[in-house]
């Protein structure tokens, strides 16, 4: 599998296949909003979805930005992560 960061959106790749997608945006000038995770069916259950929100935490740590998951998906899997999860906007 292969990941590739474009603009907005990182996207999950096999043998040339888009089989996932995140896409996100920057709200201000500290936090990056997850909007939508999505996994082709064959490709669910895989890790696939996983890998594309650690690519959006990496991005935030990065840029010292936080991350606001509207993403039900994405919520979840920033939450079971101890590292993940600091990376949370507070409210």
């Amino acid at each position: 599998m292969e990941i590739k960061h474009y603009d907005n959106r990182f996207t999950a790749e096999r043998d040339g296949k888009v089989i996932g997608d995140i896409s996100f945006f920057e709200e201000g000038e500290q936090s990056i909003v997850i909007d939508s995770t999505k996994v082709i069916e064959e490709e669910q259950g895989k890790g696939v979805g996983k890998e594309l929100v650690r690519n959006v935490v990496e991005k935030a740590k990065a840029e010292n930005k936080t991350i606001v998951p509207r993403c039900p998906y994405a919520e979840e899997k920033i939450k079971e992560n101890d590292d993940f999860k600091q990376m949370l906007e507070t409210q």
